[in-house]
């Protein structure tokens, strides 16, 4: 897998049949070697994010051991169970719509697309009493499948509000 990268060398007449077929074939490459890399950047971010409620979830068992109070180790335990399986969800959705990406690509505002998912998703919760404050780089632009980055993008927002606690 590390020699992904590495090109065959093609020489001879741009219009030789052995040529085109070398030239498809560093292209079928190169695909396999980006998705290769991807894998493994998914792989590596979705292993931290995992990491961290589990280091979470192991202080409040040590906690509610050392203090005895097991049932409010109990209900946070509950709690952050539940934020694990929506991450969880979120991963299993991403990973779905990594199969979209290759689907109807445009140029895509980042910037606008999630301010009009946030406003309305603050629309969508306006009982709850949770302030969100939003820092977006203006004019970030990406050729992609928009439909699959607003599924992204309103799920984590979802399960941000699910999972805060009012303040």
């Amino acid at each position: 897998m590390d020699n992904l990268d590495q090109k065959i060398d093609i020489s001879g007449h741009p219009d030789d049949e052995i040529n085109r077929v070398g030239e498809k074939f560093n292209e079928v490459l190169e695909k396999i070697h980006k998705q290769t890399l991807s894998l493994k950047d998914f792989v590596t971010n979705a292993s931290h994010e995992l990491k961290t409620p589990l280091m979470s979830m192991s202080t409040e068992i040590d906690y509610a051991n050392k203090t005895k109070n097991y049932e409010e180790g109990l209900t946070n335990l509950k709690q952050q169970l539940k934020g694990m399986n929506a991450l969880l969800e979120t991963l299993v959705t991403i990973t779905r719509l990594e199969t979209l990406e290759n689907l109807t690509k445009e140029k895509t505002d980042m910037s606008k697309l999630t301010e009009t998912i946030v406003s309305d998703i603050q629309k969508a919760h306006q009982q709850k009493n949770i302030t969100l404050t939003m820092h977006i780089q203006k004019n970030i632009s990406k050729h992609m499948n928009k439909e699959s980055r607003s599924i992204i993008v309103k799920n984590i927002l979802e399960n941000a509000y699910k999972f805060t606690p009012e303040s």
